[in-house]
């Protein structure tokens, strides 16, 4: 049993090419929104002049969601061809397998998308935040220790568009 677990591993290695299960994709959206603003202003003989005007503002939200790989899915896909053709105890073992281990895979990327939402709001609220330094200096602090500070930097600056404190 371990040694179709260890050939089921190095078929799902070898068929990735040894990049990575889940590939990241981000998709940008546009999202207006438009305010009628009034300036009130003095005008001649002590009136007061109203002026309205329409400001539209765009906010452009960057969502992260995972996939599995071209080549994992193509694996899965061969797999199943490979599982249909076997002989009749075995075609519905193998059949199984495949469909459990696409439920997990199709967990793990769902799990690691929401995850990957989370990121951006986080990231924004400790910017906007005032007094921010020492939640900026634990932050980096622990995103060093964890051996993530320079990947951190890179995804703080992205988001904000200015260098990261």
């Amino acid at each position: 049993m371990k040694r179709f677990f260890l050939i089921a591993a190095a078929l799902v290695i070898a068929g990735v090419g040894g990049k990575s299960i889940f590939v990241p994709t981000e998709t940008v959206t546009a999202e207006r929104e438009t305010n009628r603003v009034a300036n009130v202003t003095a005008g001649a003989h002590g009136r007061q002049v109203t002026n309205y005007a329409t400001v539209i503002s765009t906010n452009y939200v960057t969502n992260t969601v995972y996939d599995l790989s071209p080549g994992l899915t193509n694996l899965l896909s061969r797999g199943k061809q490979v599982a249909s053709d076997l002989p009749a105890p075995w075609n519905w073992i193998g059949t199984s397998a495949l469909a459990v281990t696409t439920g997990v895979l199709g967990g793990i990327a769902r799990k690691k998308s929401r995850q990957a939402a989370l990121v951006t709001p986080l990231i924004a609220g400790i910017e906007t935040a005032s007094n921010n330094a020492d939640v900026k200096r634990s932050i980096r602090n622990h995103a060093t220790l964890a051996g993530v500070q320079d990947r951190l930097h890179v995804e703080v600056k992205r988001l904000t568009g200015s260098p990261a404190q």
